[in-house]
């Protein structure tokens, strides 16, 4: 319906909330925002989250390319940037909580060395097409990147490797790293992972 509506929008995401591997709710979202969302944006972050949460046009598909089966990650983000690139304004969020996302143990993002290797094709790929967004955007969004896999890390309770991945994010971009609330969230539960006794760190985690 939006799409109909909004002849100039190629692409359009809503907003997830993550569930967990038996479909409860976690307290755990993705970033609100609304409206449209520039090339630069999503470089810096993937916003979208996962595919569950996209429509777009076939045709804007076509014309961007399609997906890359050079990429072993990335490959949907990697199409939705470039659909971003076809014309401005063209790729909108809708504010609203329309999509459940599952997080699950052994899920193919938990991957994260061939992750990191992906994520640096990425890279480079977006340099030699969009140079000058690349330039002002890529220490974000490695800083985001690292965040991640530090996330992921808490979650599987390595929290030496965590705070390996989350310092990296600290170092590739300071003070936007320190305006994200997100991290410091992180930073002290790895800090309570790593300090406190394992079965008192796990009844805290529960709590929160």
């Amino acid at each position: 319906d939006y799409l109909d509506r909004n002849p100039e929008v190629d692409l359009t995401f809503s907003l997830s909330a993550i569930i967990d591997e038996s479909g409860n709710p976690t307290r755990r979202r993705s970033p609100f925002c609304g409206g449209v969302v520039r090339f630069e944006t999503l470089l810096r972050q993937n916003l979208a989250g996962n595919g569950s949460a996209l429509v777009f046009r076939r045709q804007a598909f076509l014309r961007a390319g399609g997906y890359d089966p050079s990429l072993a990650f990335y490959y949907d983000r990697d199409v939705w940037l470039r659909m971003c690139l076809l014309r401005p304004g063209n790729v909108h969020a809708i504010p609203e909580y329309l999509t459940l996302y599952r997080r699950r143990r052994g899920q193919i993002s938990r991957q994260i060395v061939p992750m990191e290797k992906a994520a640096d094709q990425l890279i480079q790929k977006f340099r030699a097409l969009a140079p000058e967004a690349v330039g002002a955007a890529e220490k974000e969004m490695r800083s985001n990147m690292n965040r991640f896999w530090a996330f992921i890390r808490w979650e599987e309770e390595d929290f030496r490797g965590a705070a390996a991945y989350l310092k990296r994010a600290f170092l590739y971009a300071t003070l936007f790293f320190l305006r994200d609330r997100r991290n410091l969230a992180l930073s002290l539960a790895i800090t309570a992972g790593r300090f406190l006794p394992l079965t008192w760190y796990r009844r805290l985690a529960q709590k929160i």
